[in-house]
């Protein structure tokens, strides 16, 4: 099985909590289980935030995209 989400926000804090609810919904899709769900929306958490938190571009945009390859999310 080969899955893939992607999805964008906008570049302001305030939306890193709405790329971690997408993260979440799409993995709960997928059937990952809730230990590997919560680690996976940390690191998407971090990922986000530093995205946000460092990009000099004021109308930017953050891309974020899952790819989830049988039974293991690839890096």
């Amino acid at each position: 099985m080969s899955a893939t989400e992607t999805f964008r926000i906008p570049k302001h804090r305030r939306h890193v909590p709405d790329a971690r609810q997408r993260v979440r919904k799409a993995l709960a899709g997928w059937g990952v289980t809730a230990q590997l769900a919560d680690s996976v929306v940390l690191l998407a958490n971090e990922l986000v935030t530093n995205a946000v938190t460092h990009c000099r571009v004021s109308d930017a945009q953050v891309q974020v995209t899952l790819t989830l390859h049988g039974t293991e999310l690839p890096s």
